[in-house]
């Protein structure tokens, strides 16, 4: 598969965490126009909008990768001190506009701005393209299979990204290759997010014991609406990606604390992402 499909196919992976309607999939003749129109909305959705709290220069280096890709660049011309570095420079550049410029990098350097994860998400698709992605794993074939991309992937990132799945008899949660993509996809890229929701619940579990006298679903019902409550300062405070705020209130409804927000957060990916692949 070449490298351009592979890394329209991961825009596609990303979109559906996105919940990105894909219109017109009638047919195989069908299938480009989509993929990049989901492609270019994931890419607007990934340029965070400006606040006018915040400088608008600077604000822009960040939220365009440019202020993280400088600073790395100018660590490895520090580094590495090249003859010619001009034409390192051009390298450099050239490699992140193809995608390729995060591989054999570090999990610091890939997970250091939203183009690296995207980026690194359509070399995972690259690389399993030729796999069957019906094939069933466990957690532990596919830990494997990321290390072979980035020897340093946190096994934290991906536990919270399987989680959800249960457990068989033997004891070991098991999936296919694409269910597994799916997961991994939403975690990593709206990891911030996961992490925020956790110290959001973790802030609220002290008033849900406080108020432990009251009937389960009053207090459910409290501790929904104050999460809520906080997911919506967070949106202001435009400091990260999350999903879409209707999606993600949704989910705060339906669950009893972080770990069911994470189950139902993946499992609404992945049903998104297989019905785009059905169609």
């Amino acid at each position: 598969m070449s490298a351009p499909t592979s890394r329209l196919q991961a825009e596609r992976l990303i979109a559906s965490a996105y919940r990105i309607p894909l219109v017109g999939n009638d047919g195989a003749g069908d299938i480009a126009a989509p993929t990049v129109s989901s492609g270019s909305k994931l890419r607007t959705l990934t340029r965070l909008p400006s606040r006018n709290s915040t400088s608008s220069s600077e604000f822009y280096l960040q939220q365009s990768g440019v202020q993280f890709y400088v600073d790395d660049l100018v660590r490895q011309l520090q580094d590495k001190r090249p003859d010619q570095p001009a034409q390192f420079i051009a390298s450099y550049f050239s490699a992140v506009a193809k995608g390729s410029n995060v591989k054999s990098r570090p999990y610091e350097y890939i997970n250091g701005c939203l183009q690296n994860r995207v980026a690194f998400l359509a070399q995972l698709q690259r690389s399993y393209a030729k796999i069957d992605h019906e094939i069933v794993l466990s957690v532990g074939d596919f830990t494997e299979m990321l290390r072979c991309q980035c020897r340093d992937l946190p096994t934290q990132l991906i536990l919270q990204a399987t989680c959800h799945l249960v457990e068989d008899q033997d004891g070991q949660r098991r999936a296919s290759l694409q269910t597994f993509l799916a997961a991994f996809s939403a975690c990593f890229f709206f990891n911030e997010f996961l992490n925020k929701t956790h110290d959001i619940y973790n802030e609220n579990s002290a008033a849900k014991d406080s108020n432990s006298i009251r009937s389960e679903s009053v207090a459910h019902t409290v501790i929904a609406d104050r999460v809520i409550a906080r997911f919506r300062v967070v949106v202001q405070q435009n400091t990260f990606i999350i999903p879409p705020m209707i999606e993600v209130e949704k989910i705060v409804v339906k669950s009893s604390g972080f770990k069911e927000v994470s189950s139902r957060n993946f499992l609404v990916s992945q049903c998104t992402n297989s019905s785009t692949h059905d169609s």
